[in-house]
């Protein structure tokens, strides 16, 4: 193993030897995790070796899968207040692995020309920023510490079309391609997959965002993760434990600041305002 890592950093520091001063991590570390590939851009050359970290995991990480729409509010405050803050402090733990759907209650029509027409609950902002985000996500391949960071530029921003190119740019993802895609037939089909996955929720989806937890979804498990995901992806991670799951003790304060509105508003109340 030792001689692995001692080849691997040979060959890259040949290669990407201008990445090296700027991700101020010693190539010794770059494949330790995720974070480390991703911030020194050698997640490629990493691939094998984060694959082989994740397989000799004692136990499988939680999965979850999130539906949900740019716009609406409920899926900023749990992008923003519960997705972003509890991967950030599992990212490197490996216990938490997660899907996004941007498109929340939108609806397809199929077009002549093979494409469709989306119509969202949010207007059309919110089709064409799902769209940009579908376009994020399947640039990244799927990996979040690519991903991740520009969805929550995005939803924090609140404007969100006007600061998509700042934030996918700041991400380090060439807004050219971004905007090719989402304005193009790919796009427009990356949506569609993203409905057709929302569609084909068992149960149906009826509310946003819509939480699913290792391939179920409960009343039970939606209000957990909207209340508190840390504590939710913590208790049902049948493995060891990582540190970051002994320091999620919430004060009132903080609980409080997770909601995104009053508690009178509970969440089978709110259901009929999304």
């Amino acid at each position: 193993m030792e001689n692995f890592k001692m080849i691997l950093v040979a060959l890259m520091a040949c290669h990407m030897f201008s990445t090296v001063s700027s991700c101020g991590i010693s190539p010794a570390f770059w494949c330790d995790s995720y974070s480390n590939a991703h911030r020194c851009n050698v997640l490629d050359a990493c691939k094998d070796r984060l694959e082989n970290q994740e397989t000799g995991r004692t136990s499988a990480p939680v999965h979850v899968d999130v539906y949900f729409e740019s716009y609406c509010p409920d899926s900023i405050a749990f992008v923003n207040r519960q997705l972003w803050p509890t991967w950030q402090a599992l990212q490197d733990d490996g216990i938490l692995t997660f899907t996004l759907y941007p498109y929340g209650k939108a609806t397809s029509t199929p077009l002549n020309d093979g494409t469709y027409a989306f119509n969202c609950q949010h207007g059309v902002r919110e089709c064409e920023v799902n769209t940009i985000e579908n376009c994020v996500i399947a640039y990244s391949k799927n990996v979040p510490e690519m991903y991740m960071p520009v969805i929550h530029c995005i939803e924090q921003g609140r404007q969100h079309l006007s600061i998509s190119q700042e934030c996918v740019e700041a991400g380090g993802i060439p807004w050219e391609t971004i905007n090719t895609c989402w304005k193009g037939t790919t796009g427009n089909q990356l949506m569609y997959a993203a409905g057709v996955a929302t569609d084909d929720l068992d149960p149906e989806m009826n509310w946003v965002p819509w939480i699913v937890v290792n391939g179920v979804h409960t009343d039970e498990i939606q209000q957990a993760a909207t209340d508190d995901l840390m504590t939710l992806v913590c208790s049902t991670y049948q493995g060891a434990k990582p540190d970051a799951c002994n320091n999620t003790t919430r004060s009132k304060s903080q609980q409080q600041q997770q909601r995104s509105v009053p508690e009178k508003l509970k969440f089978v109340k709110r259901m009929s305002a999304n």
